[in-house]
């Protein structure tokens, strides 16, 4: 018998120390996220290093016989993950070389360590431990036991019994969209909702414009390609359907949670409102006669018109999304999410508002991260979203019969490939189950206004929320999608870590003497504060509390000495009216509110200290705050306004809008900015070419550099509806 496989030992190279066995990567000591299979890739090259791995190889290694994926973008999403964390180039790497047509290998020089030991070589006596020793009466008790086991096999094999339920899954998978388009208006999951009549698939998409839904054929005879159904309000976001699949309900994805809800007519796109309703989520009866719709953290009942509304439930703290009836139409259930937005689980109530319960408290567990499910036609299966061992993919339970006291209750895992899958939604027809498939990746870009150029920058990394040094000589970015803050020079050299996961970090800021950076992060099961960390690196010391009671902290700014922070506060229900700015002595840990800053976030501090200005919730005004007069002015008033960015020397406010009054789908977006003493506006750049384009962590990011050039992060991943066949007996 062979036994000289070894096991590999950790294993150095460069400043890098991977453990296989406890599956950890490390820089300096660093433990850098590096998880599942980007690391079994990265130590099959390493247990090769020099040699090509094909490939073949890699496909047997990471993916059963009978897992259907998408191999090739599966493979090249794990060696994207593993490149960023090792933070190499495919073009010039230091570590892992891409052998074209046939796989990659291993380029480094391994730093000696421990040696393979070889699966079959003698222990040290230190190492040997108690072998059990046998005798001939031990084989007659097991040859016994043996018989008996045998007895019973054939017992069984021969019982009368019923015949075995077949596990649903997944047969094939096909894409029905083929374009480099984010298919929702903002990057929020729970956004992400698919609608079907049958013949047809309808969702929100910022690319069809900020008026219009997308829709596209469910039996992908078209050629991927969508079409746009107009409405007459900005950012519709379909939540429901009518029976007879002619009309939608929706609501805005845009600027606040609570929005008027709307009825649109198919295929002309004809809007009406739904009486004078607010909510943020709403469904319709399969007799088509009730509307069951969420505004705040209540249900509520109306009719088709919503003369009659009538509450059905209070929730406990948290609001609902992703509301759908049972097919009987006695049942509901929806998604709740925590309140610091980390879990989020499926839950039950009766039409009648009793019984409201979690579905899966257990298979769930305390933490749990799943939602958006919906129901097939003939009520035998309920599929739903979960990330379960870092996997993102779609569930499917089959529903407890009171008939059938055998059936089986627990979810039954559909796909586990590397493409996540997120917001399942069944086929009228139960044969296929439509979905969306991602890979989140960006490249950073800017626009030269010079020669009106696109220009990849600092690589063309994956990264967003850039913030600059007051000497210019550092930049700090927040890398997409991981959300893992990092610094560099601004050439792109001296690259350094600054924090690790699970902590999901967003809008670093220098301090004035550049030794300090502030950033709002969030731990799991927390709600976002406030950290400040040493630019040279070390711990996040949190300067604000999370607590129950307080509302989440976000987007710190500094004070020109170093002294203060400010910050926003976000409201009762996220970006509302009630949301506010607050000013942190970093020495006393005293909050204040900044005067008649209700209704207002994203503030930012000029570098001379006099002024901050702030973005109003529904993104139509940018305005002013001058300390030395203690007042608010209205600096630009547009139909939308979005990443407000001081010039160097606090003469002008950069940003990014649409023309005032605008809202045509060929709308331009304009990149510009304005002067603080005039209010002149003066338009920098057209950045037609993005619209649809952009990626990042709230939707979009747009930046700007020290001499005032825009960024802004190009989607180079995807976002794809697919159809996958499936058997569900």
């Amino acid at each position: 018998m062979n036994t000289s496989r070894s096991i590999p030992p950790t294993f150095c190279f460069g400043a890098f120390e991977l453990d296989p066995r406890a599956g950890e990567l490390r820089k300096k000591g660093m433990k850098i996220k590096l998880q599942g299979q980007p690391a079994e890739i990265m130590v099959m090259l390493l247990e090769r290093p020099g040699e090509t791995v094909t490939r073949e190889e890699l496909q047997k290694k990471l993916w059963a016989a009978d897992t259907f994926v998408d191999f090739e973008q599966g493979l090249n999403n794990a060696m994207n993950g593993l490149r960023v964390a090792l933070d190499d180039d495919a073009e010039s790497p230091h570590f892992v070389e891409i052998v074209p047509r046939r796989g990659y290998r291993f380029v480094g020089v391994l730093n000696g360590g421990g040696q393979p030991v070889a699966a079959g070589a003698v222990p040290p006596a230190s190492m040997i431990a108690w072998r059990p020793r046998f005798s001939w009466s031990v084989c007659i008790w097991l040859a016994v036991i043996g018989m008996a086991g045998l007895v019973l096999l054939i017992s069984a094999v021969y019982r009368p019994r019923s015949p075995l339920r077949q596990t649903p899954r997944v047969s094939r998978y096909s894409k029905l969209t083929n374009d480099p388009l984010p298919k929702v208006v903002v990057n929020f999951p729970l956004l992400i909702q698919l609608l079907t009549n049958g013949p047809r698939i309808y969702y929100s998409q910022a690319a069809a414009g900020l008026d219009s839904i997308a829709e596209i054929s469910s039996s992908g005879e078209v050629d991927g390609s969508t079409s746009s159904i107009r409405t007459s309000f900005r950012g519709p976001l379909p939540t429901g359907i009518s029976p007879d699949g002619s009309q939608l309900l929706a609501t805005s994805a845009l600027f606040q949670w609570d929005q008027p809800l709307w009825v649109v007519s198919l295929p002309s796109g004809t809007s009406r409102r739904l009486g004078g309703l607010i909510g943020h989520d709403a469904s319709w009866s399969p007799d088509g006669r009730t509307i069951v719709f969420a505004k705040n953290h209540d249900l509520y009942r109306t009719d088709i018109d919503g003369s009659t509304p009538e509450k059905l439930a209070t929730l406990p703290n948290s609001a609902a999304t992703f509301i759908r009836w049972s097919p009987d139409g006695t049942r509901l259930r929806f998604t709740i999410t925590d309140e610091g937005g980390t879990f989020s689980s499926l839950w039950q109530i009766s039409l009648t508002g009793g019984d409201l319960h979690r579905l899966f408290p257990i298979w769930g567990g305390s933490h749990p991260q799943e939602c958006c499910g919906n129901w097939t036609a003939d009520g035998k299966y309920f599929v739903f979203q979960a990330t379960r061992g870092g996997i993102t993919g779609i569930w499917a339970v089959r529903e407890e019969m009171r008939s059938s006291p055998t059936s089986n209750p627990l979810p039954v895992q559909l796909t586990s490939g590397p493409i996540p899958f997120t917001a399942p939604l069944p086929s009228k027809d139960g044969k296929q189950i439509f979905a969306v498939g991602e890979q989140l990746r960006g490249e950073l870009t800017r626009f030269d206004p010079k020669s009106q150029r696109f220009i990849r920058y600092l690589s063309g990394i994956s990264a967003e929320q850039l913030n600059f040094s007051r000497d210019g000589q550092w930049v700090t970015y927040v890398t997409y999608p991981e959300s893992v803050i990092w610094k560099s020079r601004i050439d792109g050299t001296q690259r350094q870590q600054l924090t690790v996961p699970p902590l999901q970090a967003a809008h670093p800021q220098w301090s004035p003497n550049g030794r300090q950076i502030a950033f709002h992060g969030k731990m799991p099961g927390e709600k976002d504060h406030l950290y400040v960390i040493p630019a040279e690196g070390g711990s996040p010391e949190a300067i604000t509390t999370s607590s129950a009671a307080q509302p989440p902290a976000a987007a710190p700014t500094w004070s020109p000495d170093g002294n203060s922070v400010i910050f926003f506060e976000l409201g009762e229900f996220g970006l509302d009216r009630t949301a506010r700015i607050l000013l942190l002595n970093l020495h006393t840990r005293q909050v204040s509110a900044l005067p008649a800053s209700e209704g207002l976030y994203l503030p930012r501090w000029s570098p001379d200290g006099r002024y901050v200005v702030a973005l109003t919730v529904d993104n139509q005004k940018l305005m002013l705050f001058d300390f030395r007069a203690r007042k608010w002015s209205e600096l630009v008033n547009g139909s939308l306004v979005v990443w407000p960015e001081w010039s160097t020397d606090s003469k002008y406010v950069f940003y990014i809008a649409d023309p005032p009054g605008s809202f045509d789908i060929d709308s331009l977006v304009l990149y510009s900015r304005v002067d603080i003493n005039s209010h002149r506006v003066e338009r920098v750049a057209n950045l037609e070419q993005t619209r649809g384009l952009h990626a990042g962590r709230y939707g979009t990011y747009y930046g700007v550099t020290p001499d005032g050039s825009p960024l802004f992060l190009r989607n180079t991943g995807f976002q794809e509806v697919y159809a996958l066949d499936v058997d569900l007996p």
